[in-house]
């Protein structure tokens, strides 16, 4: 994670956690089972990572969400007002 960057909000699954930023970039980390830290499968990530299929230009995320093996993200867009999505792809 870049220095700097401030985490407003976490959420903890069973073995993970999830951090989003002011700008509305989120971030995750643990353990990674079935791709449920958003970085595709099969590894446990030590230090928070950015989850790039969230965070774009004209997407902000504001509010996060996260269960025993479940997380998800409310996304605001310039295209769509609000938008649920799920970070398991």
């Amino acid at each position: 994670m870049d220095p700097g960057v401030k985490i407003i909000n976490v959420e903890c699954g069973s073995c993970f956690s999830l951090g989003r930023t002011e700008s509305g970039d989120v971030y995750s980390w643990g353990w990674n089972g079935h791709g449920v830290l958003g970085h595709g499968k099969g590894y446990f990530s030590h230090a928070p990572t950015r989850i790039a299929a969230l965070g774009s230009i004209d997407r902000k995320v504001v509010s996060i969400a996260a269960g025993a093996n479940m997380c998800a993200a409310v996304v605001e867009s310039s295209q769509c007002p609000i938008q649920y999505r799920y970070l398991l792809d």
